[in-house]
Formats: C-alpha cells, sequence, structure tokens
C-alpha cells in the first residue's frame, strides 16, 4: 500500500512539474533530457554494484529489449504528456493518462484470459466516454484545436505502454530486479533524447542553467519513482492487478484535478466535471469487477 501511495505521489508529481514548466518559462525539451539522465542513475545507485558491473548485468537480462522499447515509448510520451499538460490543461491529460488503464485491462482479458465480468465492461465503457467528455473546450477558447488531439494520443500511447510494462512485470521482471529494470528503461529513453537532441542540434549552454538543471533533476526523481514503485506495488500482490491499476488512476485523477483548480485555477466546463465523474465511476467500478 505504501509502494502504492508513492507512486500515486510521483504521478501526480510528474504533471505539476509540467504544468509548471511553461509559467516559469523553463524549455521542456532539455528538462526532460536531464530527467532521464537522473533517472538512470538513481537506478544504478539503487543496484549499488558499479557502472560496468550495473550495465553488463543489464544487457544479460531477458527484458533487456523490452526495456529499450519502453524507454524509447517514455520519451515520446513524456513530451506528448509536457505538451499536453501545458496546451489542453493538466486535468484533461490526467484524464487521458489515468484511463488509458482501460487497454491494459483488455489486453489482459485477451491475453492472459482473466474473468470478463459487467463491472469491467462498463469501466472501460465510462473510462473511454470520460476521455471524450473531459477533452471538449470551447471554441472561444485559447487553446488551439490540434492540441485537442494530444489526450487522445496520450490515452492510446500510455495504455499501450501500461501493456508492455504489464508484461514485462509479469513474464520477466523479478522482484529484485525493479529497480535494475526501471533504470535500464531510462537509459534507453536518455539515449533516444541525446540521439535527437543531437540531430536537432540544440545548443548545451541551456542545460546548465540553475532552474533547468533543477527542473530535470526533480522531475527525474519523481518519473523514476512512478514506475519503481508501481512495479512494486504490482510484485506485491496484496491487491490483484486490475485493482492496484484501478486504484492508482482514482488517486492521481482526484488530487490532479485538486491542484488543477487550486493552484492553476483552471476552470472546466459542466460537460468536463461530467467526464471527471465518469472517471471516477470507471475506477470504481474497477475496484468492484
Amino acid at each position: 500500500m505504501v509502494h502504492l501511495l508513492f507512486c500515486i505521489l510521483s504521478s501526480t508529481s510528474i504533471l505539476m512539474i509540467f504544468r509548471s514548466l511553461e509559467r516559469f518559462k523553463i524549455e521542456l525539451f532539455h528538462v526532460i533530457i536531464l530527467n532521464y539522465i537522473t533517472a538512470s542513475f538513481i537506478g544504478m545507485f539503487l543496484y549499488d554494484k558499479g557502472l560496468v558491473e550495473y550495465y553488463i548485468k543489464m544487457s544479460r537480462q531477458d527484458w533487456f529489449f523490452l526495456s529499450a522499447v519502453i524507454g524509447i515509448l517514455l520519451i515520446i510520451m513524456f513530451f506528448m504528456m509536457g505538451i499536453s499538460a501545458q496546451k489542453a490543461g493538466l486535468a484533461v491529460t490526467t484524464v487521458s493518462t489515468k484511463m488509458s488503464v482501460a487497454i491494459p485491462m483488455v489486453y489482459s482479458i485477451f491475453h492472459y484470459l482473466e474473468p470478463v465480468s459487467v463491472m469491467k465492461l462498463t469501466g472501460i465503457s465510462l473510462a473511454v466516454t470520460a476521455l471524450a467528455l473531459t477533452a471538449v473546450k470551447k471554441k472561444s477558447s485559447k487553446i488551439h484545436m490540434r492540441y485537442v488531439y494530444f489526450p487522445i494520443i496520450l490515452f492510446i500511447g500510455m495504455g499501450s505502454l501500461d501493456v508492455i510494462l504489464k508484461y514485462a512485470q509479469q513474464e520477466h521482471i523479478t522482484p529484485g530486479h525493479s529497480a535494475l529494470f526501471t533504470g535500464a528503461s531510462f537509459t534507453w529513453a536518455f539515449i533516444a533524447g541525446f540521439i535527437a537532441c543531437f540531430l536537432k542540434k540544440l545548443p548545451l549552454k541551456p542545460f546548465m542553467r540553475p532552474r533547468v538543471l533543477f527542473a530535470g533533476i526533480l522531475l527525474g526523481l519523481c518519473n523514476f519513482g512512478s514506475i519503481f514503485f508501481m512495479i512494486n506495488a504490482l510484485n506485491s500482490q496484496v491487491f490483484e492487478s486490475s485493482i492496484i491499476f484501478g486504484m492508482n488512476s482514482i488517486g492521481i485523477v482526484g488530487l490532479s484535478v485538486f491542484l488543477a483548480i487550486t493552484v492553476f485555477k483552471e476552470k472546466l466546463l459542466w460537460i468536463n466535471w461530467i467526464g471527471v465523474g465518469l472517471a471516477g465511476l470507471a475506477t470504481i467500478a474497477w475496484l468492484f469487477a
């Protein structure tokens, strides 16, 4: 239960940081690259066997390829999440990322032959409806219409990421290797980001700015925690995985929407509120599925 609580706090903090970057005029790309350097070093530190042995051990694992796939997906989704939080809003971004849990649930039904129940199917239907309703914006809104599609892309992308993470945890990751796997995924994310940085010929000077460094390190701590604590929560087997995903979702959605309104003064339409309510009902349905 403690791991799940820290996972909720870590995931909510990621969205809060993204939402704050635009306010303080901090470059998103540079912060994301620094975040993955930080997360990778945290994984190495927790492994506590030295840099060379850390990477040798990592390369010999049967999940090595999966960590690369997850790492590349992570950085792509992170950029999408950052832009969505800044342009589409914190509330809708949170709902789209957390209701994406419907995708790994469908995967579990077909791949692991988990039992199908009315409550589970109801939750999936409510989740998709919630995403559609929270994405609705006024035509007069300052948000450019192209950003409305970002939450939908996030829904599909984050759901696919959860499917791969669930498969890796179920089939390959032992309890003692959760930090190693998490560090490996973030190392791949950093490599992908560094290559993108090189191809875009971005200047290196912004990386050294104190506020960029601070934001990158803080984001890296939260990012590492969100996956590390989720893997540990799943490995604890205190609850079924569907219940853990559900509790995680409702915790993040509730806390993020509260902070979006109180801290960032976001204004939701009545139809958006219905979407948030349906997201809560979807999670409750999954808890009792």
